[in-house]
Order: C-alpha cells, then structure tokens, then sequence
C-alpha cells in the first residue's frame, strides 16, 4: 500500500530483482499508479525509486517511461537516459519529470510508471519502495483528454508496449539494395568502438522505436548502419535486448562477438 508523505505518495513495493534473469519484455519494470492512491488532478514532477543490495550498486544506466494521455505519441513518454553510481548498499535513483511530459501523465485506467534497467553493476538487488513527488494540478484540457480516450488508451497502450518489446525483424530499413553489411559487430552507435553505449542504444530504441529507433524523432537515435552492427546475438535473427545484452558481456570480457548465447 502507498502512504502519503509530504508533497508526494510512497509505495513500498519490496520487489527484487536479478538483474541477468529479467528477459527482453521485463527491463522496464513497472508499477501502477492506481497502487499510489494520487489524486487524478495531481501533477507528477519527480519520481524516486530506493533500491539496495548486498553489496555495493555500482553504475546504473536505464531511462524511465510513463503514461500519457497523448495519442500521437502512442500514450507513452519517456525520460531522458540516466547514467547514475551508487557507492554504497543502498541509493535513489530520480527522475525528474519535464513539465510537458508530466502535465500528460496519465494516472488512471491502468497507467504506470516505468524504471528501465538498461544496465546496472549489481546482478542482484531490491526496490525498495517508489516514491512519487507531486506538485499542483494537471490542467483542464488534460483532464478532458483523459476522460475521453478511456477505450483507446488501454488499446493503444497494449500496441505500445508489444512494438517495444518485439524482436525487430521486419522493419523496412533492414532491407536495403544492397543489403548493409556490419563495419563492426556490436558497434551499434558507429563510433567505431564497442562499449556500454551501444548496448544503450540498442535498449533506448527498442523501448521507444518511436523517438530512438532508425526512423525516430531524436537526434541521437540509432542509424540503420547501427542497427546492422547491433546484431549480434544469433546473428541473422534480428535485433533483441539479448544483442545489448551480448554487448555488456563482451566488454565484461565474458564472449566474444557475434555469439549464439548469452
């Protein structure tokens, strides 16, 4: 159960996770804000997850997704990725929330934040509890958008998250005349060197294809050079979160390059 606390509302959510088990759909792990009790005119500004482990956390790198009331977009939004160490048991991670994303922020019929888990030094470890910050209310226009799309928004939410999750095997860039060739294996962002970034990359743009896949909207979003260098994992099957997991391990110095296991 979540206890208001201050300006904002804490779940103690206890969830442990290994971080090496968490297949290509369970990275992003999610909690429903209905669990959070907030009232459906609150604005979210910041989002805390605690978490601890046995030993010391490390590095973490991930991003952090929300539901919105925004069609055109898919009713999703992610944050910006978050490069973070915690020497020590124990840390918070903290996202805080744009104001265009948070005035969206859908809270009801079924909406969730999200913590992606892109990579963290720790195999193991536990959320503690998740906290969400609030500040004001959310403006009219976004109440009435919310109150309007209850069907769609479960509709478009269920399509969101089965694009994001998919191997990407049948987008139409992976077809060029003459088929691309790797430059290098696992050189997913094409700066001509295989490290933790691109193994970023290949997570950024399976969970928001929209914004960091070949055809997204960002700036850094991944090339279809980059998209060829990401396979690596059963080379010739596509690209999944095994291909950036594949990349970690590699420069871990666990596997070589491509590889048919991870």
């Amino acid at each position: 159960p979540s206890t208001p606390s201050g300006d904002g509302y804490t779940l103690k959510a206890n969830k442990k996770v290994t971080y090496s088990s968490l297949g290509e759909d369970e990275r992003m792990i999610g909690f429903a804000y209905e669990d959070f009790g907030i009232p459906k005119n609150e604005k979210i500004t910041e989002v805390q997850v605690n978490i601890s482990a046995n030993g010391n956390i490390g590095k973490y790198v991930g991003q952090f997704g929300t539901s919105t009331t925004d069609k055109a977009n898919g009713y999703w939004a992610m944050g910006d990725e978050i490069t973070q160490s915690i020497n020590g048991n124990s840390g918070t991670i903290t996202w805080k929330v744009p104001s265009d994303i948070s005035s969206i922020i859908q809270t009801e019929y079924g909406g969730e934040i999200k913590f992606g888990v892109w990579w963290i030094d720790c195999d193991q470890f536990t959320i503690d509890s998740v906290t969400l910050k609030t500040g004001g209310s959310s403006t009219p226009s976004v109440k009435t958008t919310t109150t309007t799309k209850v069907t769609t928004t479960t509709t478009k939410k269920v399509t969101t998250t089965t694009t994001t999750t998919a191997p990407v095997v049948t987008q139409p860039y992976v077809v060029t005349d003459p088929p691309l060739q790797p430059t290098m294996l696992g050189d997913a962002n094409n700066d001509e060197q295989i490290d933790l970034s691109d193994a970023v990359i290949i997570m950024q743009a399976l969970a928001n294809p929209n914004k960091y896949g070949v055809e997204g909207t960002d700036r850094h979003r991944i090339s279809q050079q980059g998209w060829v260098n990401a396979d690596v994992h059963k080379k010739g099957n596509g690209v999944t979160s095994n291909d950036a997991l594949a990349i970690q391990k590699y420069c871990l110095g666990l596997i070589s390059l491509p590889t048919e296991t991870v």
